[in-house]
């Protein structure tokens, strides 16, 4: 117990600074899109590629498929939940796809898997891995669809976007996995450094976004600080009895519930605004969930 909290205060001390620049005015908007930009393209691949470094065996890869299925299983119970949470809160159904896109995408890889790497080690990013690539899938194709539904956009989905260094990470991840290679030590030893500034990095980008919120106005926005709140709290149970269901390891199980406990990604204000959904809606859930796993997340590892 006493493990767990001094980990989990470590990670969050991480978003200490971020909030301090912020408030400084020191880190300005376009540097934190590089800060962000390095950690998708740089960092969080190598985090990938590096946690797929472990000895293949049958039951690794039998539970990596039953990640992979758990988080379609997932995706298809919080679009039911959120078509009845967007009728019973009187947002309507333009908002279906809004809800179910900020209660199911969270930021499994920006700082999921750093997590999951820091708490349960380098197995457990694995299988963090195999639920962002899931994710990844997931995101381009119903995610798209779910934001042109709340913004009616009459764009196509560009399967294009799934072209990206987490994609070819995890493709190169996976077959050094499934063909038992290990890369020579000197890239492995630059990937473990770059694994070993993931959470810092992406800690510090956390900060800076906490460190830019209008409280006033997110505090008047109820319908979003519920969805947040429900957000943290339904996904991760939902998702632990489906590691239950699926007769998944206590590992695999454990990853699944806590990564799903993760804030709002980012990613889901970037895709209102580019469909005309509610930005506004959306941003407020990404930025209260952000504050709220502070408490959230403690009780869910706690628990697991």
């Amino acid at each position: 117990m006493t493990d767990v909290f001094s980990s989990l205060f470590v990670i969050f001390a991480l978003a200490i600074p971020g909030i301090i620049f912020k408030k400084l005015n020191i880190v300005e908007d376009n540097q934190l899109k590089l800060m962000s930009k390095f950690m998708m393209n740089v960092i969080l691949p190598a985090v990938i590629v590096y946690s797929m470094q472990i000895e293949f065996s049958n039951d690794v890869f039998i539970s990596g498929l039953k990640v992979f299925l758990a988080v379609f299983l997932l995706f298809g119970i919080i679009f039911l939940i959120s078509i009845v949470l967007s009728f019973c809160l009187g947002l309507g159904k333009k908002y279906i796809g809004v809800v179910t896109f900020v209660m199911f995408f969270a930021n499994t890889g920006g700082i999921g898997i750093p997590v999951m790497n820091m708490l349960f080690g380098v197995e457990a990013a694995f299988y963090a891995s195999a639920a962002e690539m899931a994710t990844d899938v997931l995101i381009f194709t119903a995610g798209v669809l779910l934001m042109k539904y709340s913004g009616k956009s009459d764009e196509g989905i560009d399967l294009r976007t799934l072209i990206n260094p987490g994609t070819f990470a995890i493709i190169i991840g996976a077959i050094l996995f499934l063909t038992n290679t290990r890369i020579p030590s000197v890239i492995n030893n630059v990937l473990q450094n770059l694994s070993n500034a993931s959470l810092p990095v992406a800690m510090f980008i956390i900060g800076v976004q906490i460190g830019g919120i209008n409280l006033k106005y997110i505090l008047t926005q109820w319908h979003a600080l519920l969805i947040s709140v429900l957000k943290l709290t339904i996904p991760p149970i939902c998702m632990y009895l489906i590691a239950i269901i699926l007769n998944c390891p206590p590992l695999p199980a454990k990853v699944l519930a806590t990564i799903f406990a993760m804030p709002t990604g980012v990613a889901a204000a970037i895709f209102a605004q580019q469909y005309n959904a509610d930005t506004k809606f959306t941003v407020s859930v990404v930025f209260a969930t952000d504050i709220l796993c502070l408490i959230t997340i403690p009780i869910i590892v706690i628990v697991m």
